[in-house]
């Protein structure tokens, strides 16, 4: 050990009076800076706690966040659908409206034309049994003045009068 000793020209002494320096040094350290040193360290530990703390909240309100944008989102989507889905049936309600009035309409622009007609053809009729009654009056008459005498004459005419408003 003597050789090691030599060989690293260690000196006792020296060795000795820096390990009195250092606890001298590590004496006042503690007596006078340590407690500074722990509050700083304390204070620091403090605020490392306080800025976790915090990013937990963050986190978890970060979280609420999403889950609330999620659930609104969600929501939307269904208002959007139901929404949707009221606008299309009143679409398809409008339309059935729209299409039975139309076939109303329709119906009654073809009832007021039959009624149009027939009391066109009424007219017509009424007219064409006037034109009758007065031609078959003309040629009775023209017959009669030319074959018979007055009394056989208002006696055709009444019967041919007579007959003419049986048919009508």
């Amino acid at each position: 050990m003597e050789e090691l000793i030599k060989t690293f020209h260690i000196d006792w002494k020296l060795i000795l009076a820096q390990l009195v320096n250092f606890g001298i040094v590590i004496f006042v350290i503690y007596k006078f800076f340590w407690p500074k040193i722990k509050n700083v360290l304390e204070d620091r530990a403090a605020q490392v706690s306080e800025s976790l703390r915090r990013s937990k909240e963050i986190e978890d309100r970060l979280a609420k966040i999403k889950t609330d944008q999620e659930a609104m989102r969600a929501e939307s989507q269904r208002e959007a659908q139901s929404i949707l889905a009221e606008a299309q049936k009143m679409s398809k309600e409008e339309r059935e409206r729209i299409l039975n009035k139309t076939k109303d309409e329709a119906g009654l622009i073809i009832q007021q034309a039959k009624i149009h007609l027939t009391q066109e053809k009424q007219t017509m009729k009424e007219e064409l049994l006037g034109e009758m009654k007065e031609l078959v009056v003309a040629a009775t008459t023209k017959v009669l003045q030319q074959v018979m005498n007055k009394e056989l004459e208002d006696k055709v005419v009444k019967t041919a009068i007579k007959e003419l408003k049986r048919h009508e």
